[in-house]
């Protein structure tokens, strides 16, 4: 999905998934060269992302991190595995995300 300069799309006020959701999250690229940021939830985190994407296949899935909205994309089906895998421009992108998620430096160090 492609979202121009103008566009609107709504936001909950409040995050479905946080960090306490998760057990690890790390950039990950495709056989077809496409970057990811994969997410592993832990058992709370994955039953809100069943429940969520149970009730919402079809509507837009947000990464906000920060203030900042990184990506939008599509719920295409239910994900009851308790991975998330969210698509990304690039590479460098997708490790900026995780050191971000993870409260680190660009470089890796902790903040």
């Amino acid at each position: 999905m492609v979202l121009s300069r103008g566009d609107v799309i709504w936001l909950a006020p409040q995050p479905v998934l946080t960090r306490g959701d998760l057990q690890g999250v790390a950039p990950v690229r495709n056989d077809e060269g496409k970057s990811y940021l994969s997410f592993l939830l832990n058992e709370a985190g994955a039953r809100k992302l069943a429940d969520v994407t149970s009730r919402n296949t079809g509507a837009l899935l947000s990464l906000v991190v920060g203030q900042t909205l990184h990506t939008v994309s599509i719920i295409g089906e239910p994900m009851t595995e308790g991975i998330l895998r969210i698509p990304v421009a690039n590479e460098a992108q997708a490790v900026g995300l995780v050191n971000a998620i993870l409260g680190q430096g660009t470089n890796g160090t902790p903040r």
